[in-house]
Order: structure tokens, then C-alpha cells, then sequence
């Protein structure tokens, strides 16, 4: 990707947040953002875990609400219909949530799935807030391999809130990592920002078993040098805590993903661990609304 198409795919995403203060980029999370992710974490408690359509509105803003899940509505009544469905023919299917994250007013959430009481994928679900309610959502849904721990996907520590790290350093890291080490395929990123003791949570990125920085950056390596090219655009990024996550869409000479990826960085700045979730759009959306941005 040239320099010029970066900086425009950049520039609204530093838009988007230039009306927020970054004074406070020490403290803990803002009050405002501690209850956006609980009403995050309850909506899905009550859609999914309950399945009650009765309480839906308690989260959801009933005339604003924005779909973005592929072959999904606008609206509530969609989500009533899914949540009818679930009742009748996946009445075990439940959520726990593993990992928050909240900048502005928009709320990440990092969950896996169940189905008769077993773990069959992690989700990574995209909020917006407005006023109280959920107005917008997105989500990145990554079924778990054959053979793979579970626990490899989401294993890890919670996120520090009251973490001392410069926020828009972390920002400006996470985003000069994710365009050279995916965009350009350039291992030099992962070379200088990863940590040493890097953990990779992405079993499809292991190198002979191995999830260690050398693995990250000889895969990176061998995809350059192979031809493999892909075009990354970001739509959201946001910082919370010791923690960056990316919302981007992933496009290559054969399908088009959305793609969540979550950097947590150590007391040095350097990147020491990596969770992601990918997901093929359909060809066939019905949605008309974008699945990333």
C-alpha cells in the first residue's frame, strides 16, 4: 500500500477520535466506557445466555440500530428472530466473555461460544453506544479448529485498565506493525516491535508448533517472498488499557475477510501477545451494510 492511501485510510480514523481528550491517558477507564462494556456484556448475556427477546430494548436502541453481520437487518427484529431460532433449534448455546475493551463509544468484546456445554468458536463483537444504547454493531466470528486446545484462542491476561502506557504511542505502534508486517508483508515491523517472549494465540500462524517471535517474523518472511499480496484496510483501532485492537478488512487474490486483531503491549512498548479472529464475508450478503466499516 503506497504512503498516500495509508495516510487517507489513517486520517479518518484520527478524525474520529480528535474530539476526545487524551489528558488522561494514565488513568483508568472513564466512567462512560466502564458502563458502555457492561451493557455490552449484558445484552449478550440476555440475547444469547437467556434468549429473552422480552429485555431487548434494555440494551438495543429500537430506532437506531445498525446491522452490519453479514446477511443480518437493521433493527431489532432481526436480532428477535435470530434470538427465536436459537431457542428452538441451539437452546444450549451460551457466551462468556474473556476480554473488554472500550475507547470513546465504541465497546470490543472477546468471547467464546458454547454449544452443549463444548467450545466451538470465539466471537468478537463491535459495539457502538449512544445515550445508553447499542446503536451500531459488527462482528468477527472464528470457528475453532479440529485438534487445536481451545484455550490457545483466548488464554492470556485480562486487561489493565489502570495501565501508565501512553495511549497514542501504543496507537501509532499497533498501526505502523498491522500496514508493514500485513499490508506490505515486511518482517522489519515484527523484527522491532515484537517482544521476545511474543505469544501468538492464532494457531493458523504457528510455524512447526512454535508460536515465538522467530515463527511470527519467518512466516511474514516466507509470504514475502512467495508473492502472497494483500490489501489491509482499517476501519476502527482502539486503545484501552495495555491493550490495541484492530478492525480491518483483509482482501487477497481470493476472498475478502474482517478481521479483529488484539495486541497487548509489555511496560517497554514492545507487542507481547496476539489474538485474532478472521471471518470470510459471504459473496451472497443480503446486508447492505458493510461488514467492517
Amino acid at each position: 500500500m503506497n504512503t498516500l492511501r495509508k495516510s487517507l485510510l489513517v486520517f479518518p480514523i484520527a478524525l474520529a477520535f480528535g474530539s476526545f481528550s487524551y489528558a488522561s491517558d494514565s488513568m483508568g477507564l472513564g466512567e462512560v466506557q466502564e458502563q458502555n462494556i457492561q451493557l455490552a456484556i449484558n445484552s449478550s448475556i440476555s440475547n444469547f445466555n437467556k434468549k429473552s427477546v422480552e429485555n431487548i430494548y434494555d440494551y438495543l436502541s429500537e430506532d437506531r440500530y445498525i446491522q452490519h453481520t453479514p446477511n443480518g437487518k437493521d433493527g431489532a427484529q432481526g436480532l428477535v428472530g435470530f434470538i427465536v431460532f436459537m431457542k428452538e433449534k441451539m437452546p444450549t448455546f451460551k457466551v462468556e466473555n474473556v476480554r473488554s475493551f472500550a475507547e470513546n463509544d465504541i465497546v470490543l468484546t472477546q468471547s467464546v461460544d458454547y454449544l452443549e456445554g463444548n467450545a466451538i468458536e470465539v466471537s468478537y463483537d463491535w459495539y457502538r453506544v449512544n445515550d445508553g444504547k447499542i446503536t451500531e454493531h459488527w462482528d468477527v466470528v472464528a470457528e475453532y479448529k479440529k485438534d487445536v486446545e481451545p484455550a490457545l484462542y483466548t488464554a492470556g491476561p485480562d486487561v489493565n485498565y489502570n495501565s501508565p502506557l501512553d495511549k497514542e504511542k501504543i496507537r501509532s505502534i499497533a498501526l505502523d506493525y498491522f500496514y508493514t508486517t500485513w499490508d506490505n508483508m515486511d518482517a522489519s515491523a515484527a523484527q522491532k516491535y515484537l517482544a521476545e517472549n511474543f505469544v501468538q494465540h492464532n494457531p493458523s500462524a504457528l510455524t512447526e508448533g512454535k508460536s515465538d517471535k522467530k515463527a511470527l517474523v519467518d512466516l511474514v518472511s516466507h509470504l514475502g517472498k512467495s508473492g502472497y499480496e494483500v490489501q489491509i484496510d482499517i476501519s476502527k483501532i482502539i486503545v484501552t488499557g495495555d491493550f490495541a485492537a484492530i478492525h480491518a478488512k483483509w482482501t487477497d487474490s481470493s476472498e475478502t475477510l474482517a478481521v479483529t486483531d488484539i495486541l497487548r503491549f509489555d511496560e517497554n512498548y514492545k507487542i507481547v501477545e496476539h489474538w485474532d479472529g478472521l471471518q470470510a464475508i459471504p459473496t451472497d450478503n443480503s446486508n447492505p451494510r458493510d461488514p467492517v466499516f
